[in-house]
């Protein structure tokens, strides 16, 4: 997941991986980019997993949720 650091300290990253849960906390991250290393299940072809994030500066969330952003994903067959 690519993001740009600005002003913030760090940012807030949350996950939505069509799984009924709706979006989860992922991580934080205090330098871009992020790489999501989640195991693929493996009876998948192909999964759409959309992303947001929201930038923190010292321990507060500052400003509004990013844009969703989704990003398709599907297991290496070997």
């Amino acid at each position: 997941v690519e993001w740009k650091k600005g002003h913030a300290d760090s940012i807030d990253l949350y996950v939505n991986r069509g799984d009924g849960r709706g979006y989860v906390y992922l991580a934080n991250d205090m330098s871009p980019h992020y790489t999501d290393d989640f195991p693929m299940p493996p009876e998948s072809k192909m999964l759409e997993w959309r992303y947001k994030g929201i930038y923190r500066i010292k321990d507060e969330q500052v400003g509004m949720f990013s844009d969703e952003v989704g990003i398709l994903v599907k297991k290496e067959v070997e």
